[in-house]
């Protein structure tokens, strides 16, 4: 409850309010904001996780639904892990005793070093032509190039980081001095310190840390069955992430003033009593924006930094959108109406027919001089903005008519909170008096050009802490003393082009060929006796003390092949003809010709001479038949026998 104070002076309370109307604020219509930063959120926590803001050494207490900007680092305790999202497919996921920064949160890209410790990214979506999303671990860096599940663990005492590729994910892996790709289903080792620094390890993909992989694969499918019954495109545009936690938690329903609109469940706000937007939660501060409402409901991220709640029957709705809508949906700290009243900071739900109200202006002006100038690094748009359900972009008037604040907000939706607390405590009070919480809301919030004088973030981090918007004094996790990424890195671009050029390339340009054309010939040359080049990048000539290049087929640097200079390059072609000359000396063929003294010929000529027939005549002679005369004597007997007849026939003649 307010001070007792508060409420016994309330026509005092009027006087001032009445006095310091110019000061209520400054409202302007929905173009383009001033801040386009880009946001993410803690989406899941469990444990010890905390949180040190850009330019900030001290750490603060993280909680679910935090924003995250660019230059944050947040660390994990023992036995903690949180998860951000990114936008409504993608999500980064860390393990306990890690240290994880966003060195770049833009629209063209992302860039996480990871200090020390284990994360987990899951890209459900990624437009490579549009962005990038790279991993800087001590010495190594990580650029992802499509959708898939990657896994980084770089311990804080371990010389090595490992990198592993799930669900047709494709990665390039850099250390210091050479370059790989790496595909799905398979994991790398790099060594960043000790005796084999500078090498790596590949091996088929594993699971690390059971635990930790478990509680992703809990989220995704929870993740999951939300995008399936989710309404984007439908009731809100993908710039409204995390709208398809909305289901869980309550009901959609048509009004014919409003549109498609959603009221919480009963069972999601029984455990607050007197439920009303805007009431329980915290107001933090984040760096280019301003005071930030971060609510306690775990639904909350969607309703509390888009769209309008709005009143209706005696009950609170959320609509996606107001009645002035923009091109595309620009996240906002939150949709209030606030001022500084009596020593006290007093806040209501931005109507539905009013215009974004910047109670944070003040710090803008203050931070830039020139409220036209971005408060601090480049402004980030998205060039092809998300289409508007309907495909309208400017909401068809389903006008009640610009009423007032009373006419559309109940006085029990007025909060406050003691500029002491503001900051630091987690829950503000209703004003104890319907009647100063009408006068507020009576007034019109665009009759100045002067935003409230909130309390400054210096003066609110002077004041006691009370536990809850700054970290208790406890040991925090230090970064390591190891570089982290491959090389430096320059704000809001890329490495992956350059360390590709240079650590796998050289600085020298690979050689690229059309599909179905002999490697390293052009298509013209097939055919001629063109010897094909080979490597994969092109190879300086390098000449020997006598003149004559060491490598004659080899020419010098070219640009790709489709540029003319690299094709005529090709048609000198001064090195095959000294090629084919130089065999010509053929100190081969005298070796050819020495074999004529043919001492192998000899050994041929050896066997001639063979002994093995002359074994073969001496059979012939038959030595066995000169200790046989009867088988010797009987074939000339028979070969006689015609002369031993000629005596007897002389014997008849006488």
């Amino acid at each position: 409850m307010i001070s007792s104070m508060l409420y016994r002076s309330s026509m005092y309370l009027l006087v001032a309010f009445v006095f310091s109307l110019p000061a209520f604020g400054y409202v302007f219509e929905d173009e383009e904001p001033e801040i386009t930063d880009r946001v993410a959120r803690i989406s899941s926590i469990d444990g010890d996780v905390q949180i040190r803001r850009k330019d900030s050494e001290e750490w603060e207490n993280a909680v679910l639904n935090l924003p995250v900007v660019e230059g944050d680092v947040i660390s994990a305790g023992k036995g903690s892990r949180f998860e951000i999202q990114l936008n409504s497919k993608n999500y980064v996921r860390i393990s306990e005793n890690s240290i994880i920064t966003l060195t770049t949160l833009q629209e063209t890209g992302i860039a996480l070093s990871l200090q020390q410790g284990s994360a987990m990214i899951r890209l459900n979506e990624i437009d490579r032509d549009r962005e990038f999303f790279e991993i800087d671990a001590p010495r190594t860096t990580i650029a992802l190039q499509q959708k898939g599940q990657y896994f980084i663990e770089a311990g804080s005492m371990s010389e090595e980081v490992r990198v592993a590729v799930y669900n047709d994910g494709e990665a390039r892996v850099y250390s210091e001095s050479s370059g790989f790709t790496l595909r799905s289903g398979r994991s790398a080792r790099m060594f960043i310190g000790g005796a084999n620094v500078g090498e790596w390890d590949i091996a088929d993909a594993s699971r690390f840390d059971i635990a930790f992989f478990d509680w992703s694969e809990e989220r995704d499918q929870l993740i999951a069955r939300r995008l399936q019954t989710a309404h984007y495109d439908k009731y809100y545009d993908r710039d409204i992430y995390g709208a398809d936690e909305l289901n869980e938690y309550g009901d959609w329903t048509y009004d014919r003033s409003y549109g498609y609109v959603w009221r919480p469940a009963t069972r999601s706000i029984s455990y607050y009593d007197d439920w009303s937007p805007y009431r329980y939660g915290q107001w933090r501060w984040l760096p280019s924006y301003g005071w930030t409402w971060v609510n306690d409901e775990p639904w909350g991220w969607a309703t509390y930094h888009h769209g309008r709640w709005v009143w209706i029957n005696g009950g609170w709705y959320w609509a996606p959108y107001g009645y002035y809508r923009n091109r595309r949906s620009w996240w906002r700290p939150a949709l209030v109406v606030m001022g500084v009243y009596n020593n006290s900071v007093c806040w209501y739900p931005l109507p539905y027919h009013y215009s974004y109200y910047n109670y944070n202006r003040r710090y803008h002006w203050q931070n830039r001089g020139d409220r036209n100038q971005p408060s601090s690094g480049p402004v980030a748009t998205n060039p092809t903005p998300t289409p508007v359900p309907g495909g309208t972009v400017t909401l068809e008037p389903r006008s009640r008519g610009h009423k007032v604040p009373s006419e559309v907000v109940p006085a029990k939706g007025v909060v406050a909170m003691s500029v002491e607390e503001f900051g630091k405590r987690r829950i503000g009070q209703r004003l104890d008096s319907p009647t100063v919480a009408k006068e507020i809301l009576s007034k019109v919030p665009n009759s100045g050009d002067s935003p409230p004088i909130l309390p400054s973030f210096e003066e609110v981090k002077k004041r006691p802490d009370v536990g809850i918007a700054n970290a208790k004094e406890r040991p925090v996790l230090m970064p390591a003393t190891v570089r982290t990424g491959a090389a430096a890195r320059t704000a809001d671009a890329p490495l992956d082009k350059q360390l590709e050029r240079t650590r796998i390339y050289g600085n020298r340009p690979p050689l690229s060929q059309p599909s179905g054309q002999m490697p390293g010939i052009d298509s013209s040359q097939e055919g001629k006796g063109v010897t094909p080049r080979t490597g994969a990048v092109s190879r300086p000539t390098e000449k020997r003390e006598d003149g004559i290049n060491s490598t004659p087929i080899i020419v010098p640097p070219a640009p790709p092949r489709q540029t003319p200079r690299r094709t005529e390059t090709r048609k000198y072609e001064p090195p095959p003809p000294q090629r084919t000359e130089s065999p010509k000396y053929e100190p081969p063929p005298q070796r050819t010709e020495s074999p004529k003294y043919e001492p192998p010929p000899r050994r041929t000529e050896t066997p001639r001479y063979e002994p093995p027939p002359k074994r073969t005549e001496s059979p012939k002679y038959e030595p066995p038949t000169q200790s046989d005369p009867l088988k010797r004597t009987e074939p000339p007997t028979q070969k006689s026998e015609p002369s031993k007849p000629s005596p007897p026939s002389g014997k008849k003649d006488g």
